[in-house]
């Protein structure tokens, strides 16, 4: 008896939570990339990879949002050696944590722009990432997007950025 109104209990609750707007969307995306500049970038051929991304629900044009993404990149497995001993290689794997606001000036299109840490192979560095969303039907479970990736001196030894192009499809999870 008690299974069964505990049961009864959670089936009311999700009906009554799925009629009201949630606070918080969260899309999960898979997407190609390719490192257009960088210090070795011409050691690195495209890549995959996945992000989620957490958007509040608010009134105005202006919503914060969250975004985790990851990268895998095929690389010649080539080392560099400098004088002072330390060794390097082109990035395989770049992950970031960024934090920002979209921007919704249309009823199917969002601009966006965030900033955080961008970890990679050769540590943690400083990275931004503007974008843009186009959703791909009415009720808006399915975007497209690009971004580029910025991070500011990923090698510790050199002054050149680093960008990451991304292109992909991201699904509405609730």
């Amino acid at each position: 008896m008690k299974f069964s109104l505990f049961l009864l209990f959670i089936v009311l609750t999700q009906f009554a939570v799925c009629q009201k707007k949630q606070p918080v969307n969260l899309f999960l995306g898979g997407q190609t990339s390719f490192m257009p500049y960088g210090l070795l970038n011409g050691y690195t051929g495209g890549g995959f990879g996945a992000g989620l991304q957490a958007v509040f629900n608010t009134k105005h044009k202006l919503k914060p949002h969250i975004d985790v993404s990851a990268n895998l990149f095929s690389i010649n497995k080539i080392a560099f050696v400098f004088e002072n001993g330390q060794t390097t290689g082109p990035l395989q794997t770049v992950a970031s944590t960024f934090g920002g606001f979209i921007y919704v000036p249309a009823n199917k299109i969002e601009l966006a722009f965030s900033a955080g840490p961008a970890f990679h192979d050769e540590g943690t560095s400083v990275g931004i990432k503007p974008y843009i969303a186009y959703y791909l039907g009415k009720k808006k479970v399915i975007k497209a997007y690009t971004s580029l990736t910025h991070i500011f001196k990923p090698y510790p030894f050199s002054e050149k950025n680093t960008g990451i192009i991304s292109a992909g499809l991201a699904v509405k999870l609730f």
